[in-house]
């Protein structure tokens, strides 16, 4: 039997919690009777960032009701948020003293290769800067710092899947910047209070994301009317990792004693292809059809991840598999459509979050 901590009336902060993965981990942590805190300035990939997108946006109204939830959700489960920049050591340190929290997650950074290549002053500022602020003030503050990586980390893989010990060769500025990173953190333990945990994440996928998820994007599509568009010729493999398996991950590495100075691959462990994602779409939307795009800048190998590692030491076991993850997100936009349309889905506006026509649903669904 494991030695496991116990997160019941712990205190845990969570550094850029208000975004897609760092909210469903918030509300996770709730749940565990933890005491969440968050800190989170709102910008890159939220409600500033959005705001300041051109007005014509595909689905802009819709993600800013989707971010506004999120905020909502947080509030409501008694979740602090303290709408602060975290590239300021300074600000972290006073949040950190008021805060008191004997773990901290940092989740911060811009979502994806593409957005680290049109931007990567801000890839930099919001990734590697809050790292280093965050190691500062946690220092003498806080027991555990686990670091949300990326599997991008790897650059180009081979058939084989990609354990943690593999060479770092990354081969876009969001794997570089993932390993300036990591580098910040040493060998796992800063100074002699301080254990470090470094989670590397493949691709997420699931409820409430407004980030250019390949499923939310092609799901959105199929509710509009519109062909569903893979990058390339659709065969490209990539690690798709549900949000709810990706959480249960965090929280193992945050009470795992076996966590401390760690590096682990969380993800579902099995490499899937684009066509794969829009052919278990297109079950559930009748008349929906694929169609290819343009090239497309991938943020993580395409292969499989060992997930050996994490499974041995921290007892982590998936339990999505696209079949799986991806009616679980059809249906979160159904619901979230149909109370659009009766005007209880978003507090904002009883507006439908689509324009287009809504495609007849599959057998699964009817």
């Amino acid at each position: 039997m494991r030695n496991v901590r116990r997160l019941a009336g712990e205190r845990v902060t969570l550094i850029g919690g208000a975004g897609f993965v760092g909210h469903h981990l918030a509300l996770a942590l709730i749940g565990e009777g933890a005491r969440v805190e968050v800190v989170d300035a709102l910008g890159a990939g939220h409600l500033v960032s959005l705001m300041s997108a051109p007005g014509d946006a595909r689905n802009r109204e819709f993600h800013l009701r989707v971010l506004s939830r999120r905020l909502e959700l947080l509030r409501a489960a008694g979740v602090r948020l303290h709408a602060a920049d975290a590239r300021d050591p300074a600000v972290l340190a006073s949040l950190l003293s008021g805060a008191q929290p004997g773990w901290v997650v940092h989740l911060a950074g811009v979502g994806g290769a593409a957005a680290c290549t049109r931007d990567p002053h801000a890839a930099f500022e919001h990734g590697v800067r809050t790292l280093s602020a965050t190691l500062h003030a946690a220092r003498g503050r806080a027991h555990r710092l686990v670091h949300a990586s990326s599997a991008a980390v790897y650059g180009e893989t081979g058939p084989d899947r990609v354990s943690e010990d593999a060479p770092l060769r990354p081969t876009c500025a969001a794997g570089a910047l993932h390993v300036a990173a990591e580098a910040l953190l040493g060998e796992g333990v800063v100074g002699e209070d301080l254990e470090t945990t470094i989670v590397r994440l493949g691709p997420v996928y699931g409820p409430g994301c407004v980030d250019a998820s390949l499923p939310s994007c092609l799901i959105e599509a199929a509710l509009a009317g519109d062909a569903l568009v893979v990058p390339g010729d659709g065969l490209a493999r990539l690690d798709w990792t549900f949000v709810d398996d990706v959480v249960a991950g965090l929280i193992l590495a945050l009470r795992e004693p076996a966590a401390a100075g760690g590096t682990f691959n969380l993800c579902a462990g099995r490499a899937r292809s684009s066509l794969d994602v829009a052919a278990i779409v297109r079950e559930y939307f009748d008349g929906s059809h694929v169609e290819h795009g343009g090239p497309s800048v991938l943020a993580t190998p395409a292969g499989s991840l060992s997930i050996e590692r994490a499974r041995r030491r921290l007892g982590f076991a998936p339990r999505h598999e696209l079949e799986t993850g991806i009616p679980k997100l059809v249906r979160w936009y159904l619901d979230v459509f149909a109370g659009d349309r009766a005007g209880t889905g978003s507090p904002a506006s009883p507006r439908p979050a689509w324009s287009g026509p809504r495609p007849a649903l599959g057998p699964s669904f009817s």
